[in-house]
């Protein structure tokens, strides 16, 4: 999906962390990124991705999440000291008001949710007969022509981002709409698809513990659905992030026309995204 490097076949992609982390796509230090916060789901630095021309992601600037409505005393601090005090919550109404993010009392929470309530936990209520939710969450990675209503936004913060703040973004699992920017984020960087992927499906680990728990605020809240419904929807999957990045191709045929077009991110902000958020490796 990057702006520059061609797509690898599906066969080529990584299925997991650790094929990634052999094969060097992703740096040694990857299970270091996560960071160990006693009350988050899903919680981890992108810095230190390959971002291409030998340069890689800065550490410390942009962090994903899941919820951080549990946040101890100490987790608060932490985010603190490492100035995340641009926080962007890609939650509805609702799920939001369920787990109201707990910040540092100087941070600034901007809310990014859709036109309407695309959320997959929240049209969960379609799959109580299903026996798979796999189609489905391929159906909404697909659906990139409301895209811009969240993602527009998003850059647009980046971009103003002050050099002495790093930022948050995040949604309920920390996996789908946190997943989506990421991938389109790291795509404008110039990390290549492999080490999105592999990125991307590090929340499997980062959510191992909730392999079992369907008591998260807002998810899947009085829905009745099979376990391995509620496991593909909890889950990262490589077809998941694939049916995005094709979706952008047949809809744009390019990543960089998706990016000026739909988002707002020409060659100029792509130009700035880079200074300001890679480094040499």
């Amino acid at each position: 999906m990057s702006a520059t490097a061609s797509h690898p076949s599906s066969s080529s992609l990584p299925v997991s962390p650790a094929v990634a982390l052999a094969s060097g796509l992703l740096p040694e230090d990857t299970l270091g990124r996560i960071v160990p916060l006693e009350g988050a789901i899903n919680f981890r630095d992108l810095g230190g991705l390959p971002a291409g021309d030998g340069r890689r992601v800065r550490s410390r600037r942009i962090y994903r999440a899941g919820l951080i409505d549990r946040l101890s005393d100490a987790d608060v601090a932490e985010l603190a000291a490492r100035r995340i005090l641009t926080v962007l919550d890609f939650r509805e109404a609702d799920e939001a008001a369920h787990a109201p993010d707990r910040l540092p009392g100087d941070a600034i929470a901007i809310t990014l949710c859709s036109a309407g309530h695309d959320s997959p936990d929240a049209w969960a209520r379609q799959l109580a007969t299903a026996d798979s939710g796999v189609p489905f969450m391929e159906a909404f990675y697909a659906s990139t022509g409301s895209l811009a209503v969240r993602y527009r936004p998003f850059f647009e913060h980046l971009l103003a981002l002050p050099e002495d703040r790093a930022l948050l973004f995040h949604c309920t699992v920390g996996k789908d709409r946190t997943g989506i920017g990421a991938a389109l984020l790291l795509s404008a960087l110039g990390v290549p698809d492999e080490a999105i992927l592999a990125d991307y499906l590090l929340t499997n680990t980062c959510r191992a513990a909730l392999a079992d728990d369907m008591n998260i605020p807002g998810l899947l809240d009085g829905v009745e659905v099979k376990p391995q419904v509620a496991r593909d929807l909890l889950s990262a999957r490589p077809e998941y992030l694939r049916a995005l990045r094709d979706s952008i191709t047949q809809r744009h045929g390019t990543f960089a026309t998706f990016l000026e077009t739909v988002l707002g991110v020409g060659e100029t902000e792509v130009r700035t995204l880079r200074e300001k958020f890679t480094e040499p490796a």
